[in-house]
């Protein structure tokens, strides 16, 4: 009995000098990092609102921690192709994902499924910013609220357009749920990211999208892109003129965009809380906060466990928008 006991303890104590000595290199491998360039995967092309917050993020980061932060774009397949791409990385925190919420949490509702689960295969780490968005038009659309708009799109069924930057995206999704609430008539036309939808409207191949502010802020004031809807319930600070969904009597949509950094699933704990920390104390850098809120972006910095509950809520708003626009 008293052998079985000393063997008893002895393979206890084994155990537990293999977790400490495993504990060690983990708490030293989130203590060292950045010990060498970090890269963000952005899923989408240059251009577009989502690609120019990654860029002020890593920017930031670089100044921040003294190591070179990079943005990597991995576009195609609507997010999906460079969200893969993030999953299949090391999770040792030096390939970070950084995305709008269409891979995360509208890419599922869609057939074929993307080839991941993302609650499963990613891990929140930081929400950066929430996205102010308006409905731009080009200029030759005369309509000066979403009613005269879907008056004129009815009465010409067929002859107008709206683009985003792909089906199931979420500015392919709040366009049409928009439209649908307004009454409004026209097609949709898929592009491969957000810049080539605006040189879309420009070129007067399509007539009307949604984006980010950033995303349109320079064409509108060149005046070739006319801002329609501010999306939410109330007008943007940038742009009080503008009537919100509010003004225009859709109170009841309610859906807005925003940009998050993940890791993929595996990360140690250590690791997750010291990337998290280290983005979330951007909060305290002037110009990093200055240069989002010019771009018209909020500054909005959620830690894992807030985030994900972010996330959880908006794909069931997602869920409920998709299954409207499919009636």
């Amino acid at each position: 009995m008293m052998k079985r006991m000393l063997r008893y303890l002895q393979v206890l104590a084994c155990f537990q000098f293999i977790a400490v000595a495993l504990a060690v290199p983990i708490a030293a491998l989130a203590q060292a990092w950045p010990a060498k360039p970090v890269k963000y995967i952005m899923p989408f092309p240059p251009g577009g609102g989502s690609d120019i917050s990654a860029r002020i993020v890593a920017e930031a980061m670089s100044r921040s921690l003294g190591r070179p932060f990079l943005v990597e774009n991995q576009a195609g397949a609507n997010g999906n192709i460079g969200t893969q791409a993030a999953i299949r990385a090391a999770p040792d925190g030096y390939t970070l994902l950084y995305t709008p919420q269409t891979p995360i949490t509208i890419a599922e509702s869609y057939d074929p499924p993307p080839p991941f689960v993302a609650q499963r295969d990613l891990i929140p780490l930081v929400m950066t910013a929430v996205t102010p968005e308006l409905v731009v038009v080009h200029p030759s659309i005369k309509a000066g609220s979403l009613k005269e708009l879907a008056a004129m799109t009815r009465a010409n069924p067929g002859k107008y357009f709206f683009g985003s930057p792909g089906e199931g995206h979420e500015f392919h999704l709040t366009a049409a749920v928009i439209l649908l609430a307004s009454g409004a008539q026209m097609t949709h036309v898929p592009y491969k990211g957000m810049g080539p939808v605006v040189q879309g409207i420009v070129g007067e191949q399509i007539h009307l999208a949604v984006s980010s502010v950033a995303g349109v802020k320079q064409f509108i004031g060149q005046g070739r892109l006319r801002p329609l809807a501010a999306v939410g319930m109330t007008r943007l600070e940038g742009y009080p003129n503008v009537p919100s969904l509010a003004d225009n009597g859709l109170k009841e949509v309610t859906v807005y965009g925003w940009f998050g950094v993940f890791a993929p699933a595996g990360m140690p704990r250590e690791l997750v809380d010291r990337i998290a920390g280290a983005h979330i104390n951007l909060r305290n850098d002037a110009a990093y906060m200055q240069k989002l809120r010019e771009l018209d972006f909020d500054p909005t910095p959620l830690g894992p466990a807030e985030f994900a509950r972010e996330i959880e809520a908006h794909r069931a708003q997602w869920k409920t928008v998709i299954k409207a626009t499919r009636k």
